[in-house]
């Protein structure tokens, strides 16, 4: 049995079609099966993706009879555009260290002229 939707979508139809669309050519990515010319779409495909995801989580949220959030439509936060100087760096920590321990094996690179932590590997570490 369908439910009815809001604006009279059937769950079969409308954004829901266009969902099950989306989730196959999500599973030819995932699992390889993309050819080499459609694994680099136009970007064009990004904005009808992104188009989709908003309508599917729209419907979800008047299904709930519940508010759709302000930030789903935000295409005004330029997010990493403000950082350009910024850089992450992540530190693997193996099982069994002490982050602070003076005897912790440390591997380590510089970057822009500071030292940051790559690998913490536990006491006795070749």
């Amino acid at each position: 049995m369908r439910r009815q939707g809001s604006g009279g979508d059937q769950l079969g139809a409308g954004v829901w079609q266009r969902v099950t669309v989306l989730h196959k050519a999500r599973k030819d990515f995932v699992h390889i099966n993309a050819t080499q010319a459609n694994l680099f779409p136009p970007a064009s495909d990004a904005d009808d993706v992104i188009s989709t995801v908003r309508d599917a989580v729209t419907d979800i949220y008047a299904r709930a009879g519940k508010a759709c959030p302000s930030w789903l439509r935000d295409d005004e936060d330029k997010g990493w555009d403000r950082a350009r100087d910024q850089w992450p760096h992540g530190t693997v920590v193996n099982a069994g260290v002490d982050p602070a321990g003076a005897d912790t094996v440390r591997i380590a690179y510089e970057h822009k002229g500071k030292e940051y932590d790559s690998d913490l590997f536990p006491p006795g570490t070749n």
